[in-house]
């Protein structure tokens, strides 16, 4: 999306040292680079100072089964991971 273009571009001049943050995403594993928006995302919040607390989730448009699961156990592993959301 257009917003999400602006606030990338804008990302580049922040400070995000201290920031924790995750990355989720969606895509289609039937193309050659799926989800590969989380991998850029990760690496520019990663380049201005974020800590990443769990590696990014990348859910499979296909897997429709799935999704519900994966986003429970990323939210999880999130609680658990991060002192601030444990309590």
């Amino acid at each position: 999306p257009d917003e999400a273009l602006d606030f990338f571009e804008d990302l580049k001049e922040m400070d995000l040292t201290g920031v924790y943050g995750a990355v989720f995403g969606m895509g289609d594993s039937t193309y050659q680079h799926f989800a590969l928006a989380v991998d850029i995302w990760e690496h520019a919040l990663v380049e201005q100072g974020c800590h990443l607390i769990v590696n990014g989730l990348k859910i499979d448009i296909n897997m429709e089964k799935e999704i519900n699961v994966k986003c429970r156990e990323f939210c999880r592993r999130l609680k658990e991971t991060t002192p601030v959301l444990a309590n």
